[in-house]
């Protein structure tokens, strides 16, 4: 099963999970009916996290709409165990695992950071 598979099985089990809409905008996942986004990552051994997508949901949970979910996967795509999570938790973990690299990828010039599932549950 191809990772955008398994993402999309997470990203809808977060949905049903906390009675969410999907709306997969470039920098988040699901929204409440209030209005909270919420961005899922998903991985079985890692999540990769996008700088500017970060930077988004970061000064969205400002007015505290924002929030994570990391879902930890099987290769199957099945859920193993999930955490919601504040974005500036977030921040903090990168800062702590090296701070954001570049990416690399020919489509795009933004930074990422790869962290551990592990981190989250630890």
């Amino acid at each position: 099963m191809s990772e955008q598979t398994r993402g999309s099985r997470a990203m809808h089990y977060v949905a049903g999970r906390y009675d969410l809409q999907v709306e997969s905008t470039p920098w988040y996942d699901l929204v409440s009916d209030s209005g909270v986004k919420y961005e899922v990552k998903s991985g079985m051994d890692k999540v990769r996290f996008w700088e500017d997508q970060h930077r988004s949901l970061t000064s969205c949970n400002v007015r505290g709409s924002g929030w994570y979910v990391i879902v930890q996967t099987t290769k199957s795509g099945g859920v193993l165990r999930h955490r919601k999570i504040r974005p500036q938790v977030v921040t903090r973990m990168i800062q702590k695992n090296g701070g954001w690299v570049k990416s690399g990828h020919k489509r795009t010039d933004d930074r990422e950071k790869y962290l551990p599932v592990s981190e989250f549950f630890g």
